[in-house]
């Protein structure tokens, strides 16, 4: 491997700064510094915020690298339908620290990269390096905090600001309509898969605020744990609904992981309330989050909810893609054959004449 002098520098400065914060870990949040010139012209995504940039920024022009594991995030779903170029954006490596060198190459005029890369490369001076950061006690707020910070660098704020409102109308019309009892509350988990084994996440997980902006009680919520499901914490915990989170790449079926004959005495097993999240990505929750949490309610409320996730796929699809979605893609995107035997999953089932 060839180590060119500018490259041995900055890697040093690197490791110097690995260990400064090791010793005096931050206190303080500075706001990023954005380029003075905007929107960008060339940027890098060094976090798995790529969908929600695209989204803002209505396709992937300017866009030079991505990292590996952001374009596989971006491209779990059906954004790579509307945006077919995302599966071709050049890649910065297999990981979030790519070599310096490359980056100065690359000359960026903007740097998405999540607290503890940015950290790094602060130390190379990099131009328009934008540390993005998820407060788990605070996800919606944080999570509006980035898109806007997205929309800054992509010239798009008022586009920002229309995705944001529309979607704290739908967390707003859904706390209306589902059951205000909490005793009414389904009591839910969610449950990652991989290789057919169940791994338990924790309770401040990616999925975990959505089940209660979705009227769910999160029963995962006091555990701390991450790792193999253990049965004895998850009989404990005995969901009315479990939700599974399953890899893109893991081909086995629903059925198969809830005929598992230790996991029967589970509620949710007996009551055959086990379903696969539908598709979606990961910071791209002012739109996705419309058709998930509408999706959440209607499985966790089926008496009360109307039938509208079809429609509602029509509708978002239409109006922030300008994209018209099929009734096949709505049919995958919530995984309509693997979660047909599911209990009341017929009442996402197509209507002959329409999608």
């Amino acid at each position: 491997m060839r180590f060119s002098t500018l490259s041995m520098t900055l890697s040093g400065a690197l490791a110097a700064a690995v260990f400064i914060v090791a010793l005096f870990p931050p206190t303080v949040r500075t706001p990023p510094v954005l380029p003075h010139i905007l929107p960008a012209k060339r940027a890098v995504m060094l976090d798995n915020s790529l969908s929600g940039y695209v989204t803002i920024n209505e396709g992937t022009d300017h866009i030079v690298a991505v990292s590996k594991f952001s374009r596989e995030w971006a491209t779990d779903g059906l954004l790579n339908r509307i945006y077919p170029d995302l599966e071709r954006l050049p890649l910065t490596g297999n990981s979030a620290f790519p070599d310096p060198e490359q980056m100065l190459y690359l000359r960026a005029d903007v740097i998405f990269a999540w607290r503890g890369p940015a950290d790094f490369f602060k130390a190379t001076g990099l131009p328009g390096l934008v540390e993005l950061w998820i407060d788990d006690s605070n996800p919606i707020q944080s999570r509006e905090n980035v898109w806007r910070e997205m929309g800054k660098a992509a010239g798009k704020d008022a586009r920002v600001t229309a995705l944001l409102e529309r979607w704290a109308a739908k967390r707003a019309a859904l706390k209306t309509a589902l059951p205000q009892d909490a005793a009414r509350h389904v009591r839910a988990a969610w449950v990652h898969v991989y290789d057919g084994e169940w791994y338990t996440t924790s309770g401040d997980g990616f999925i975990a605020y959505k089940l209660e902006l979705a009227g769910a009680r999160n029963v995962m919520k006091r555990f701390k744990f991450g790792g193999k499901a253990d049965l004895e914490q998850l009989l404990i915990a005995d969901p009315d609904v479990v939700l599974l989170g399953i890899n893109p790449d893991d081909h086995t079926p629903t059925s198969q992981i809830a005929d598992r004959p230790e996991l029967r005495s589970l509620r949710a097993v007996r009551d055959h309330r086990i379903y696969r999240l539908p598709l979606h990505t990961y910071m791209n929750e002012p739109v996705e989050d419309l058709l998930l949490l509408t999706w959440m309610a209607e499985v966790f409320y089926p008496d009360i909810m109307p039938r509208t996730v079809r429609e509602e796929y029509r509708e978002v699809y239409r109006e922030v893609y300008c994209y018209p979605i099929g009734g096949d893609e709505i049919d995958r995107a919530i995984y309509l054959g693997e979660n047909r035997c599911s209990a009341g999953y017929d009442r996402f089932v197509r209507k002959e004449s329409g999608t």
